[in-house]
């Protein structure tokens, strides 16, 4: 369903142009794939538009890649912008980056500002889900709440309060302890086989702070307790005896984040 208009040029006289949305699938690629309803409402001119409304994403999946900004990029006069659109993740909605990463996600944002410059204000919980650092999986640590959220000032920067967990295994030659160890932990036998550590990385912090070489915003650790050098070289797949101190290091730049910041 159709009703009002929309001029050429603002006149400020035209009654928005409103669209009523039925559970329209939308195929938008490296963006959005899935349902959406509502009801949109346009003013300004058909040059400038602004576009409010609200609108419900469902059974759908919203891409976590980089990439998708492409699909926003615009050719000719037409400048869109939003207007105060008011944006809820229903059921079914996924945010996915494969084969990194897939969450499940609720929740609510107010968008504003031009496609290039966007001003989303929210909070999204993630739900469910898991994410593959290195040779590992990890799930999302439903025991606590798992959120993004996003404010006007640092636009698709969110603030992140996530938290994953695993477990993987430690393998040790008979008679052999690891090479890298933190002298603060008591020295206990080894007698071959392997042992099972329960991982969790905690990451509290801006997004785009994964970039930098500053990673204090990300938190690991284990139990039983191992270093955070050790708990790298278990989730990168690699021995405890074959890497140095400072191999690991760079461990820790690559297999944790980088691909993070690749997807």
């Amino acid at each position: 369903m159709v009703r009002g208009g929309l001029p050429l040029r603002p006149n400020g006289a035209t009654e928005p142009l409103a669209i009523r949305v039925e559970a329209v699938e939308l195929n938008l690629p490296d963006l959005y794939q899935g349902f959406v309803e509502g009801e949109v409402l346009v003013s300004g001119s058909a040059l400038e538009p602004l576009i409010g409304g609200e609108l419900t994403l469902s059974e759908g999946t919203v891409s976590a890649r980089s990439g998708g900004n492409a699909a926003l990029k615009l050719d000719g006069g037409w400048q869109p912008e939003f207007s105060n659109l008011a944006l809820q993740l229903g059921p079914g909605v996924d945010v996915a980056a494969p084969p990194l990463l897939s969450f499940t996600a609720v929740g609510s944002l107010r968008l504003n500002g031009a496609l290039n410059a966007l001003r989303p204000n929210g909070v999204i919980e993630l739900t469910g889900g898991r994410v593959n650092l290195g040779v590992t999986s990890f799930r999302l640590d439903r025991d606590r709440p798992n959120t993004a959220t996003f404010t006007p000032e640092f636009g698709l920067d969110p603030l992140l309060d996530v938290r994953v967990i695993s477990q993987v295994f430690e393998v040790s030659p008979v008679g052999q302890v690891p090479s890298i160890r933190d002298p603060g932990i008591p020295l206990r036998p080894y007698f071959g086989g392997q042992q099972s550590v329960d991982v969790q990385a905690t990451i509290q912090g801006r997004a785009s702070a994964l970039s930098l070489e500053d990673r204090s915003i990300v938190q690991l650790s284990s139990s039983p307790p191992r270093t955070e050098a050790e708990i790298v070289a278990l989730v990168s797949g690699s021995t405890l005896g074959g890497l140095a101190t400072g191999d690991l290091a760079g461990f820790a730049l690559s297999a944790l984040f980088n691909t993070l910041q690749d997807n």
